[in-house]
């Protein structure tokens, strides 16, 4: 009567791992479904543009030096259509700021007025009054 108690509960704990490896197995193949905000969007966005450019630096440095039909971007630049190298190319803005532009065009479709540039985190009048005379719309 013992060993048939004890044939019992092993067949039991034996069925209970078959049923967790089984449903742990299910859970692991199940697609995952993550929920975005627009933080890390925007944040992806950047490492994203940050990446390309780093990319675009190493094709650069790669090619030979005898490329002599390097055409520097006529001022002003038109906000609403200049690339991230364009806009790093303006005397008074750096990639970053740059970069900032165009996610700001992004988000709100089309510059209307160049002052507009000042609603972005780190542009001042000072960055505006030093940019504005190489921006247009």
């Amino acid at each position: 009567m013992k060993s048939d108690k004890n044939q019992t509960l092993t067949l039991i704990g034996i069925a209970l791992l078959i049923i967790a490896g089984v449903l742990i197995f299910v859970s692991l193949s199940q697609p995952r479904i993550y929920e975005t905000d627009e933080k890390s969007v925007s944040s992806v966005s950047r490492a994203t543009a940050k990446t390309e450019q780093a990319a675009r630096s190493v094709q650069t440095s790669e090619k030979p030096s005898t490329q002599t039909e390097t055409t520097a971007p006529e001022f002003p630049l038109d906000i609403n259509k200049a690339s991230l190298s364009e806009l790093s190319s303006d005397p008074g803005l750096g990639e970053k700021k740059a970069s900032a532009i165009i996610e700001y065009r992004n988000v709100i479709g089309r510059y209307k007025d160049v002052s507009q540039i000042m609603e972005i985190s780190g542009f001042g009048e000072a960055t505006y009054e030093r940019v504005a005379p190489y921006l247009t719309v």
